[in-house]
């Protein structure tokens, strides 16, 4: 399993830096409660759990207050593209997971 930090590290490199609707920078952290205008970055589920989006690979980054314009609205087609383009650029440079070996169980020498 992948750290999440790691998956948002390579997401920010992905898009540039740059928030998923606006195009414009954000700040390279998490936003924070409270900061007002802030523009660090939020996750946003490119399609909205709330229609059956599931968690792996279907995230981008983008500010508090573009995430929170979107809702639960579906991305048009262009947008959509752009996504899995993003999210193909981050699953190709995730490591590739380690085989997994079979149980070979030991045996005891007498």
């Amino acid at each position: 399993m992948y750290k999440p930090r790691r998956i948002h590290f390579l997401l920010y490199q992905a898009q540039q830096g740059r928030c998923f609707h606006c195009l414009e920078p954000m700040l390279d952290r998490v936003w924070t409660r409270g900061k007002r205008g802030e523009k660090g970055w939020t996750q946003e589920h490119v399609i909205p759990l709330s229609q059956g989006g599931g968690r792996a690979g279907n995230v981008v980054l983008a500010h508090r207050l573009c995430n929170g314009r979107r809702g639960n609205q579906p991305l048009s087609d262009i947008d959509l593209a752009r996504a899995r383009m993003i999210i193909a650029a981050v699953a190709a440079r995730l490591p590739t997971a380690p085989p997994v070996l079979p149980y070979i169980p030991l045996r005891r020498i007498a």
